[in-house]
Order: C-alpha cells, then sequence, then structure tokens
C-alpha cells in the first residue's frame, strides 16, 4: 500500500508562507547587525545599531537587493572609525 502524502509534509509546500522581501531584509540586517558586533566586541552595542541604522537610511531606495551588504560595509568603515579613536572618543560615528 502506498504512503499517505500527508504522512510526508513537502518542506517547499508545507512550511507556510515565504517572508516579504521587507521582512527579508530585516532579517539581512539583524544578520548585519550580530556580524559588526562580533567584529568590534569593544564597541558599544548602540554604536553599532546606529551606524547601521545611518547606513541603511543612507542607502534607502526602490532597488533593494543589496542593501543590506552595502550597509554592512559601510556600517563596518564607520565602526572601525569609531573603534580607531578609542574608548574616550565621544563623538557620535
Amino acid at each position: 500500500m502506498p504512503a499517505d502524502p500527508a504522512d510526508h509534509p513537502r518542506p517547499d509546500v508545507d512550511a507556510g508562507p515565504e517572508p516579504g522581501p521587507v521582512e527579508q531584509e530585516r532579517q539581512a540586517l539583524t544578520h548585519v547587525y550580530a556580524r559588526l558586533a562580533e567584529r568590534f566586541p569593544s564597541v558599544d552595542p548602540t554604536v553599532i545599531e546606529a551606524a547601521v541604522r545611518l547606513e541603511h537610511v543612507h542607502l534607502d531606495g526602490p532597488i533593494r537587493d543589496y542593501v543590506p551588504v552595502l550597509v554592512e560595509h559601510a556600517a563596518r568603515d564607520r565602526i572601525a572609525a569609531f573603534a580607531s579613536r578609542g574608548p574616550e572618543a565621544d563623538e557620535p560615528v
């Protein structure tokens, strides 16, 4: 007797709806933040978050595919500049 197809859900069909582009971008930016926080452990997390947000706003436009990658690169450069100034630097990035 053949197996009941209901016993073997297909992940491509039964996993629920795929996240939309806005949600995918949000998830990608969350990963950007995590990678930058790991790369710059001595930098205050609020500085990293601010750098990511500033770069995201700067790159916000109709073409969205590469926004998280561009945000990560620009935020990484901004954080590296901040980190090189030392902990006594009070100025924002």
